[in-house]
């Protein structure tokens, strides 16, 4: 069974452990990167009214016919930002072949999930944080006050004195810097701080939190994570203190009817798999902040209580119906592919 692994970049852990193990059950895994259909000597494809065609060759110089790729699981393939410099206005020529690899990119996720062949698609809506907010509200959780102005006065009109969060209203804006990649974070804003009029931006009531929950979605399983603060931190987005062990973090069981606001949440959007991002306030709401469709699985499996995840999404994908088989493997079983995975360590 051949399987590709869809990757915006070489060196995601993620992506790796779970080609790993795929290699550890005896499958063949093929790790095809977003950059691989930016070089035009990479990409062909051929539509016709009798025959489809459509191939990449890969950095390495290898050709992947994918019609002949049983199964696909997409990590990380989102479309490539275009480089800029420091007050640099992108020219007319970049933003078209920007919009023409989105274009691309969108046809192949498309085609693989209307063939059945794909775990892990989202559309634009199921990225977009209000579209996630109304069906959020309509599967039964709680949300946050939420308004999008461009003027000081509404923001005081609605939100009086209380204090206020600012995001992004896309879930997916990752900016590449000179010591890696830096995602969007929720930040305080004072109201008094900001001009009359400013660019429209997305503003929510800041929730009294007992703790913060990071779950991940797979195929109707469930991995949550339980995150308080050590002491005293104010950190308005717990993300932040993630690394600097600042943080206490254990497994978490989710009530049932949380679990189906969930379930419901994510057939809505059309997502088999995600990170969602929950708060449990201070009146024991559980209050839905944001999914996105590819977050960082090690946040809820490197040392935070779900080790098996890795192993749980390659099992799936090696299933030939691509459908998660919740099994529990023996503990020599386990053994064995551990072993393997030792020897198995390029990607």
């Amino acid at each position: 069974m051949k399987i590709g692994i869809l990757l915006s970049q070489q060196g995601d852990p993620c992506g790796h452990e779970i080609y790993q193990w795929i290699i550890s059950f005896g499958h063949t895994p093929v790790a095809i990167y977003e950059k691989e259909i930016l070089e035009n000597e990479a990409l062909f494809l051929h539509i016709s009214t009798t025959s489809f065609e459509f191939q990449i060759t890969d950095l390495h110089g290898n050709t992947f016919d994918f019609t002949e790729i049983d199964f696909f699981f997409q990590r990380t393939w989102s479309s490539e930002r275009i480089k800029t410099t420091n007050n640099v206005i992108i020219s007319e020529e970049d933003s078209f072949k920007s919009i023409e690899i989105t274009a691309i990119r969108d046809f192949i996720l498309r085609w693989l999930k209307q063939q059945k062949k794909l775990i892990g698609y989202s559309s634009h809506l199921s990225k977009n944080k209000l579209s996630q907010l109304l069906v959020a509200r309509n599967s039964g959780f709680k949300i946050p006050q939420t308004i999008i102005t461009k003027k000081k006065k509404d923001l005081l009109s609605i939100f009086k004195k209380k204090q206020i969060v600012t995001k992004s209203i896309q879930t997916e804006y990752i900016s590449k810097e000179s010591d890696g990649y830096r995602t969007n974070y929720s930040t305080i804003i004072d109201i008094n701080d900001l001009p009359e009029e400013f660019f429209p931006a997305l503003f929510q009531s800041k929730i009294e939190k007992i703790l913060e929950l990071r779950i991940f979605y797979f195929l109707g399983e469930f991995y949550s994570v339980a995150m308080k603060p050590n002491r005293n931190e104010k950190e308005v987005d717990i993300r932040k203190l993630l690394a600097s062990d600042r943080t206490i973090n254990y497994p978490y069981q989710l009530p049932k009817k949380i679990e189906g606001c969930i379930t419901l949440l994510m057939k809505t959007l059309e997502l088999d798999m995600g990170s969602l991002d929950v708060i449990l306030d201070v009146d024991q709401n559980y209050v839905f902040l944001e999914v996105n469709p590819h977050g960082q699985i090690s946040m809820v499996s490197q040392g935070y209580g779900y080790p098996q995840v890795a192993e749980n999404i390659a099992t799936a994908l090696t299933n030939k119906n691509g459908h998660f088989q919740n099994e529990k493997i023996n503990s020599n079983h386990r053994t064995k592919h551990v072993r393997t995975l030792q020897k198995n360590k390029s990607l």
